[in-house]
């Protein structure tokens, strides 16, 4: 993450792409339109960074990110998830992973633990708003430091849970998202 005194700097979109294994021949700086009509990466894949209409999922249809690298966290917050009748969940262990996820494919909602290895949530939240500054994402940590706290706020973050997680707490999460999701366009 970039910072210029107390702000943080949002990270190049296409700079993000390169930096997570997908490679474009680039003569110069090219529009993110630009660079998806001429891409490897097929136009179904990212229409989510591409700026096309797409109505939010309803919640139980909605499809999940989950970036926690400790399993336990992960048991818990799937489980809870399933009470929900959540069942589209994609779990990967860092942040890095999630970026590279979600360059690769749309996710409703997405939980990033801020302690992480390679890429931690703060980082993660940076690449993947300046991707998609709609996404809607849930930072999960037992580190809510006041400094967490703004960096996120300052990101866009759309909802912070404390360890240890609840049901109510996720079902508040939850709210969040339908309450954004009617008549919704990303």
């Amino acid at each position: 993450m970039i910072t210029k005194g107390n702000k943080i700097l949002r990270p190049n979109a296409l700079e993000i792409i390169y930096r997570h294994g997908f490679y474009y021949d680039l003569k110069e700086q090219e529009s993110i339109e630009n660079l998806f009509a001429t891409s490897l990466i097929s136009e179904d894949k990212i229409s989510h960074l591409n700026n096309i209409d797409v109505t939010r999922a309803p919640i139980r249809d909605a499809k999940i990110l989950i970036a926690e690298d400790i399993k336990l966290s992960q048991k818990l917050l799937v489980n809870i998830l399933n009470q929900h009748h959540i069942y589209k969940i994609i779990i990967v262990d860092d942040g890095a992973s999630a970026v590279r996820k979600f360059i690769g494919e749309y996710f409703d909602i997405i939980f990033l633990d801020i302690d992480m290895p390679i890429m931690d949530g703060i980082q993660a939240l940076s690449e993947i708003k300046a991707l998609d500054p709609k996404a809607f994402v849930c930072l999960v940590s037992s580190n809510s430091t006041l400094i967490n706290v703004n960096k996120a706020k300052e990101l866009g973050v759309n909802g912070f849970l404390v360890k240890s997680i609840s049901g109510l707490n996720i079902k508040r999460i939850l709210n969040m998202y339908e309450k954004i999701s009617n008549n919704y366009l990303i």
